[in-house]
């Protein structure tokens, strides 16, 4: 059946495509606790888990195309399989009904050139100088730089984040698939029929909203195109500095993207 126009009031539907069949304890962690403060608000929630996601341009659409025809949920946020977050602001945005929000979080890195700067203001704690010493999945024009980063309702407007951490509502969605036709061609984003995916999802029409594009002969991964595509329909990037998202692998990489910005605390 055809959903798109049907949707469940408060409800949410997390996205996670995996790389392999092992994903991390601590996101693991992270939905379970994410199910208890949903369920005490009565939030909706449901998972779809994409596995052997070698192709993430292919996996990200194959599964926003199934959150669109496959689910009545309002709202669908990609979280990466080796993301720890904080899940209260999943419900926090569901509630005030946002059409675009996302968090980021550390690359998994520390850089010697940002703690050549911490070191220079005087701090001399490991715990103080690492938070500092993060470069974050994030990108501001210079025009942000140079005037200063803007904010809106609390939070940070952005050129660009990663999808790691990112909360899109079904309305936006069908507005940028109601003005498909507006998108010029190098944003790279157009229609293909679904039937002839490995779903075979007959008789439907997908979208690549996470497509790879070029812009002024710079190639853009999924992630930063599809902030592109929102920024031409006139949406922000915002981005929540408060939460607090730790990139896991070999080091925990504890981002709190508040902490970057402030010299002391």
């Amino acid at each position: 059946m055809d959903k798109f126009n049907e949707v469940t009031e408060n409800s949410v539907l997390v996205l996670t495509p995996f790389g392999s069949p092992m994903g991390y304890i601590n996101y693991f962690m992270s939905l379970m606790q994410l199910r208890e403060v949903c369920r005490d608000n009565d939030v909706k929630l449901n998972y779809f888990f994409e596995k052997n996601a070698s192709l993430i341009t292919h996996a990200r659409n194959d599964m926003v195309n199934n959150f669109l025809f496959n689910s009545t949920a309002e709202f669908m946020i990609f979280i990466d399989s080796d993301v720890e977050f904080d899940p209260s602001y999943i419900v926090k945005w569901v509630k005030e009904k946002k059409d675009f929000a996302s968090g980021t979080y550390p690359t998994k890195k520390i850089y010697q050139d940002q703690i050549d700067k911490v070191l220079k203001l005087g701090v001399n704690k490991w715990e103080d100088i690492e938070p500092k010493s993060y470069k974050y999945a994030i990108s501001f024009t210079e025009d942000n730089m140079d005037k200063g980063i803007k904010v809106e309702d609390g939070m940070i407007v952005a050129d660009r984040v990663a999808t790691g951490f990112m909360f899109i509502s079904r309305k936006l969605l069908m507005e940028m698939i109601e003005k498909a036709d507006t998108f010029p061609p190098h944003f790279n984003f157009v229609k293909y029929d679904l039937e002839n995916d490995y779903r075979q999802e007959k008789g439907k029409t997908g979208y690549t909203f996470f497509d790879t594009m070029h812009k002024e002969g710079r190639a853009i991964g999924e992630d930063y195109a599809f902030c592109e595509r929102l920024k031409f329909l006139g949406h922000k990037i915002l981005v929540e500095p408060n939460i607090k998202l730790n990139h896991i692998g070999s080091h925990t990489y504890k981002g709190h993207l508040v902490r970057k910005f402030k010299e002391n605390e």
